[in-house]
């Protein structure tokens, strides 16, 4: 199966599911992440032994806590880069006194050391 997506897809948070119905139809849908809309969906014939269904579905499972610790991840990582974004954008603006800047590291820091702790628990 091969999926084409058209170009202002690409680059876009998108969803890709693909499951296996109990008849070996291999079922695949794309969604937009933002908005919800379906941005595509297919259904192929395939033809495979129940054992065959059978693993794919444990090993989809198994993949599945992967999947979310990987979203989560970069969820908290996309995180730090807009609140970095926004105290360079903060700094930028104005002619700021020694006391501010300092201020303005000081949440840097703290956010900085939140974040690190996010990502060791989803480590541990």
């Amino acid at each position: 199966m091969v999926f084409l997506l058209l170009p202002e897809v690409v680059g876009s948070l998108i969803t890709l599911s693909l499951d296996v119905d109990i008849d070996g139809n291999l079922n695949a849908s794309v969604e937009d992440k933002e908005t919800g809309q379906k941005i595509m969906s297919q259904k192929s014939l395939i033809l495979l032994p129940a054992e065959e269904v059978e693993k794919m579905v444990r090993e989809g499972e198994k993949h599945a806590l992967e999947d979310k610790e990987y979203v989560e991840r970069m969820r908290i990582v996309r995180s730090m880069v807009d609140h970095s974004a926004l105290l360079r954008e903060i700094m930028a603006a104005g002619d700021y006194s020694k006391k501010v800047r300092d201020r303005v590291k000081d949440i840097a820091l703290e956010l900085l050391d939140e974040f690190k702790e996010k990502v060791k628990a989803l480590d541990s």
